[in-house]
């Protein structure tokens, strides 16, 4: 159990998988409110149910992982998004990282990592941003208003 009960949309087009996964999900103690097939539809279900934080397998039909996380970060800015992924890639990592996505996992990782990443995603989307340093501060350290630091997270690591 993790403590908080987040609410989450999955999005993986292997069924059994996608099942597996919102059953693990549950036994961690987070509440799967939509789980669908493919990158349009976690897009749609995300607006229609407003979840926590969403999960995203990157290889999906219509839209991939990739494609929904920055369709998802264009209308839902605040929303974490974790990608889901079968390759181990650091150019698929990057263009996770610039579609807005807050994480990147491996499949094959294990409950605990998938936890950490989820927790850390949620953290750093609902964590606010610190002050702008004083007048005088460092050059280049202020932040526009409102933006947060970006921990990008794979496999709960940050990188």
């Amino acid at each position: 159990m993790t403590g908080r009960s987040l609410r989450l949309v999955v999005a993986d087009d292997d069924e059994l998988l996608r099942e597996m996964l919102s059953g693990l999900l549950g036994d961690l103690g987070y509440e799967v409110v939509a789980a669908v097939g493919d990158g349009a539809a976690a897009v749609q279900a995300s607006l229609e149910h407003r979840p926590d934080l969403t999960l995203l397998d990157h290889r999906m039909p219509v839209l991939t992982g990739i494609e929904a996380a920055r369709q998802l970060h264009d209308r839902l800015p605040a929303l974490p998004t974790v990608i889901l992924s079968a390759y181990d890639d650091v150019g698929l990592q990057r263009a996770a990282r610039d579609a807005g996505a807050t994480s990147y996992l491996v499949k094959g990782c294990t409950a605990a990592q998938i936890a950490e990443a989820i927790e850390a995603a949620y953290d750093s989307a609902t964590r606010p941003a610190p002050p702008a340093p004083p007048a005088g501060g460092r050059p280049g350290t202020a932040r526009p208003p409102g933006s947060r630091p970006s921990p990008f997270q794979r496999a709960g690591s940050a990188i």
